[in-house]
Parts: C-alpha cells; structure tokens; sequence
C-alpha cells in the first residue's frame, strides 16, 4: 500500500473532527448573548422645517404580511365578459368576490392553520410557498348587471361570468 493511500483516511477523519469542532463553535457562540464592542452612534440631528418639507415622505412601516396580487385574464364576448384569476394554494372557503357595475374584487386569505400536522413536525430547510393575503381590483371597461354575475372555483382557478347590462336605447325627438 502506498503511502499516500495509507494518509487518507486519516487526512478524512482529521478534516471530519475540524468540521464538527467548528460547527460547535458556532453554535455555542450563536446561543451566547454578544456584548456590544462598539457604542451606538449617535441619532443623527432633527431636520429643518424648511428642509423636511423639501423632502420625499418616509415610507410607512411595511404591514406583518404583504398584501400579493392576483392575477388575471379578462375576456369578452358580445354581451359577457369573463375574468380567471390563478389562486394556486387557496380553498373556496379562503376566497372573497365582490362586484358592483364597473368593477370586481377579489381577495384571498388562507385561514386557520398554515401547515398540516404532518408539516408542523418539520423544520423548514427552504420556505418559497407564500402564504400572504391577496387582493386585485379589475375595472371593467363597460357596466356589467351584479345580479346576474356568477363565480366557480376549480383547480385553483376562480372564474367569474360577468354579464354586460342591456344597453336602452333612447328615441330622439327631432328639432
């Protein structure tokens, strides 16, 4: 056996026992509270009034969870128009539609538990599933009648039938 056959399964083991001495390290280092090294830097001083109004408004705090939007398709026959919007992940019970005659919201929120028991004894590795509230708002571009607007959730695909109100004609006295 060679010499250099002979090293490697030490060379192993010694680079195993790094590895794990160093993963110590890091836990035991992350589970101790850190003492501040430095000072806090001073808040930096008030602006002037004639200053602040010049500038641009602070954002506002971000919302707990962000509001995504749907989206959708929206297409028209002579008198209906028919709007899909992909709601993948949602049930029915999770799902709100309303509509006036110009235009339809729609919302989504899923409710009561996020993770199935199964799941919940997991630890996430990788979490790139949203579970953020949804919402858009579709201006259509003609008045539809409500009361005859009808909606079907399947395959995570809500699709509302949204027919367009009777046009009356007028008759026209002529001068």
């Amino acid at each position: 056996m060679s010499r250099k056959n002979s090293l490697a399964p030490l060379v192993v083991g010694l680079l195993a026992e790094l590895a794990v001495s160093a993963i110590d390290d890091l836990v035991e280092s992350a589970s101790k509270p850190k003492a501040k090294s430095s000072p806090a830097p001073e808040p930096a001083p008030a602006p002037s009034a004639s200053a602040a109004s010049a500038a641009a408004p602070a954002p506002a705090a971000a919302p707990a969870a962000a509001t995504l939007s749907i989206p959708v398709d929206i297409r028209e026959a002579d008198n209906i128009y028919v709007v899909i919007a992909e709601l993948p992940g949602f049930a029915k019970s999770d799902i709100r539609v309303a509509v006036d005659e110009t235009s339809v919201s729609i919302s989504a929120s899923h409710s009561g538990e996020s993770d199935t028991p199964a799941e919940s004894a997991l630890r996430p590795v990788r979490s790139e599933i949203s579970r953020s509230p949804r919402a858009r708002v579709v201006e259509l571009p003609s008045e539809i009648d409500p009361q005859r607007s009808s909606a079907k959730f399947s395959d995570g695909h809500l699709i509302l039938s949204l027919p367009r109100k009777a046009v009356r004609g007028t008759s026209l006295d002529i001068a």
